[in-house]
């Protein structure tokens, strides 16, 4: 695999989520989602599970637990190359985020921060 070709690997995508404000988890998505578009059109493959999970929880008749959410997604970034933490307002306090920035340095991913 050629590590300079963003395309041959994929990329996470951590933003905080959770919030007492349904307004402010849309936000959020919409927010994720933007940029994981612009990561796609400048030749990236990214794996957001805000912006892949967040219509899929919708729809479930029960929803999953955080835990729950966090083994899901784990299983996404072990196969990812890079981990990219799009600093939205609460990034700091996200328990999710912490999580994934742990977990990919457990496994050796580099991680890369970005500004809202």
């Amino acid at each position: 695999m050629n590590k300079n070709n963003k395309s041959s690997y994929l990329v996470y995508v951590a933003v905080p989520y959770l919030n007492r404000s349904n307004k402010v988890i849309n936000s959020r998505f919409e927010k994720v989602t933007r940029f994981s578009a612009r990561l796609v059109s400048e030749g990236y493959r990214p794996y957001s599970p805000i912006t892949h999970n967040h219509l899929i929880n919708k729809y479930l008749d029960l929803s999953l637990e955080h835990h729950d959410w966090l083994k899901y997604d784990f299983l996404f970034l072990k196969h990812c190359k890079k981990l990219f933490v799009l600093k939205l307002p609460g990034w700091e306090d996200s328990i999710g985020v912490a999580a994934e920035i742990k977990m990919a340095k457990k496994l050796g991913i580099p991680i890369k921060y970005f500004n809202e």
